[in-house]
C-alpha cells in the first residue's frame, strides 16, 4: 500500500510511487500546464493473488468486515472505469485505504494498536 511502514523494501517501493505521483502531477499541472495529461495513482489493500497466497491475515469476521481483501477484477473494473473518466485521480481501493494516512498523524501507539489489529506487521513471515 506504501501507506503504512512494514515490510521496508516493499512499502518503500510503494511509497516511492505515492510521491512520484504527487511530483509529476504537480509538475504537469504547474510548471507545464498540461492538465490535459493524465495520471492516475491506484493504492490498495490486500488483493487476492498468487503473490500474496502465503500472505498471513486475521481470519474473524470484524477484520474481514472492516478490511476486506480485493478480487483482481474488482482492480482492474475500477481503473477503466478510472481511464474511461479521463480526469486524475487516485483510486484507494478498498475503501479503508482512504484513512491509512491520519496514522501518520496520531500518536505512535494508535499507529501500533492499528497494526497489531491487521496483523500487518507479521503478514509477511514466511512470505515465499
Amino acid at each position: 500500500m506504501g501507506l503504512i511502514p512494514p515490510p521496508a523494501d516493499y512499502n518503500a517501493s510503494k511509497a516511492a510511487l505515492i510521491s512520484l505521483h504527487e511530483s509529476l502531477r504537480y509538475e504537469l499541472d504547474h510548471a507545464y500546464h498540461t492538465p490535459a495529461i493524465r495520471t492516475t495513482l491506484v493504492i490498495a489493500g490486500h488483493v487476492m493473488t498468487q503473490l500474496f497466497a502465503t500472505v498471513k491475515q486475521p481470519t474473524n469476521f470484524l477484520y474481514k468486515f472492516f478490511f476486506p481483501s480485493l478480487p483482481p477484477v474488482v482492480v482492474a473494473k475500477a481503473v477503466i472505469q478510472a481511464l474511461d473518466e479521463q480526469h486524475s485521480q487516485i483510486l484507494h481501493l478498498p475503501f479503508y485505504t482512504h484513512f491509512v494516512p491520519l496514522l501518520a498523524i496520531c500518536p505512535s501507539f494508535v499507529r501500533d494498536l492499528a497494526q497489531w489489529v491487521t496483523g500487518c506487521d507479521y503478514a509477511m513471515e514466511g512470505f515465499v
